[in-house]
């Protein structure tokens, strides 16, 4: 996962961190991790999943990053 914008505050894997974007985070596979944004607006993250049999999936009402027109709309 990596933090494009914003200020988040993180744990993973028993480690606990705050950081800016731009940050970036490795975890290895079932460890626990979660994040809660604790700046002034909104965090954009980018997550990346394996690659191994994986296939696209739609969410409604979800806008996706190459249909936004702007960074703050993303």
């Amino acid at each position: 996962m990596t933090l494009l914008v914003g200020r988040l505050r993180g744990l993973i894997g028993g480690q606990v961190a705050e950081v800016d974007g731009l940050a970036t985070f490795l975890a290895r596979a079932n460890a626990v991790r979660a994040l809660r944004n604790v700046g002034a607006g909104p965090a954009v993250l980018c997550i990346a999943s394996p690659g191994v049999k994986v296939g696209p999936y739609v969410v409604e009402g979800v806008r996706s990053w190459a249909g936004a027109t702007s960074r703050r709309e993303a």
